[in-house]
């Protein structure tokens, strides 16, 4: 598969999106400094129209550059964590952020079904309040959110919940789409 054709919620989601970023980055630095150089060597001074057209696209330069910087501390699950989570279950998402305006949390996975919503995201510190901010509690109803640091802790807690339910039961769509759009 394309890395840069990743979808959300998609092992690798995470990956190919910092890359897009970078990509574009660089796309647009070389666009900047190539209109900047191209109006100085044609009109031997930086009061040109290209100077002005190179300050324009230092915003959206600016816009991909961050956007790449807060992905670089974010991991995704390696290929074989992956590989285990999905012969439990097909209903795990990937490489999920949720945030406010203060900090950003990566889930790695996240299971839902009808009573549970666990997320792995190696540190469970402020998540319950992220989700209560940015509006989640309603799509989430009364389900048990549960946090776990280890992919190991998390896959055992979806593999309780499969048993106990008897079936590997997929989340309503109208909860994945919400999480999905509300992300990165």
């Amino acid at each position: 598969m394309n890395s840069l054709k990743i979808k959300k919620g998609e092992a690798g989601y995470i990956e190919s999106y910092r890359l897009r970023k970078l990509l574009l980055s660089l796309l647009f630095l070389a666009l900047i400094i190539g209109s900047a150089l191209t109006g100085f060597i044609i009109f031997k001074t930086m009061k040109n129209i290209l100077s002005v057209a190179a300050c324009c696209l230092s915003l959206p330069f600016a816009k991909a550059f961050i956007a790449y910087i807060m992905t670089i501390k974010m991991k995704g699950l390696p290929h074989s964590d992956t590989e285990r989570m999905r012969s439990v279950s097909d209903n795990i998402l990937y490489d999920i952020t949720v945030s406010d305006e203060e900090r950003i949390i990566f889930i790695k996975a996240l299971y839902i079904d009808d009573e549970h919503f666990l997320a792995l995201t190696g540190s469970d510190a402020g998540f319950n309040d992220i989700l209560k901010q940015q509006g989640y509690m309603g799509y989430i109803g009364k389900r048990e959110i549960r946090t776990y640091g280890s992919a190991d802790e998390f896959l055992s807690a979806v593999s309780g919940c499969i048993e106990a339910s008897g079936q590997d039961k997929k989340a309503p769509e109208e909860l994945i789409s919400y999480i999905l759009d509300k992300g990165l």
